[in-house]
């Protein structure tokens, strides 16, 4: 009738230098998300719209272009003056323009303010690099799975410890 319970994983053991990088790290991660909670004025609302918006349109990009590299690059395309790196205005602009000619994303322009700021601070860079994209585009994409966690921690932390 009752279940037993099963012993209590042993504690990882970690080295003083090791526990120390995991606080910075811990630190770290807290600024970042201070920072991402500031940029909506704590609006839970308008993070959630702006998050989901930005998912939708990177999946379709993604799908449409078979790689984050090559969006990237579709997007540049709509910035004449656009070198390697998109700033916040020309990442508004590239954004807008696709939307308005990519009828598979039915997102309104009035949310691509809310998307710029999304994807900007999720690295916390003021500019959008294809490596930045890169890595925006996987975090964007929704874990469905517990492995896929794993990797996801494993990626952005370099330990699953941590």
């Amino acid at each position: 009738k009752h279940l037993a319970m099963a012993p209590a994983a042993p504690l990882l053991e970690a080295s003083a230098e090791e526990l120390a990088e995991f606080a910075l790290m811990a630190q770290a991660e807290a600024r970042t998300a201070e920072a991402r909670g500031e940029l909506f004025a704590s609006e839970a609302l308008q993070w959630s719209m702006a998050l989901e918006a930005l998912q939708r349109s990177c999946w379709t990009l993604r799908k449409a272009f078979k790689g984050p590299g090559k969006a990237f690059e579709y997007l540049a395309s709509h910035v004449p003056s656009a070198t390697a790196e998109l700033g916040e205005a020309e990442l508004r602009e590239a954004l807008s323009a696709a939307l308005q000619e990519t009828p598979s994303l039915t997102i309104p322009l009035w949310q691509v303010e809310g998307m710029v700021k999304v994807l900007l601070h999720i690295d916390g860079e003021e500019t959008l690099r294809k490596s930045s994209f890169h890595r925006a585009m996987h975090f964007l994409q929704p874990c469905l799975s517990l492995s896929q966690l794993r990797a996801r921690l494993v990626g952005r932390y370099g330990t699953l410890e941590a």
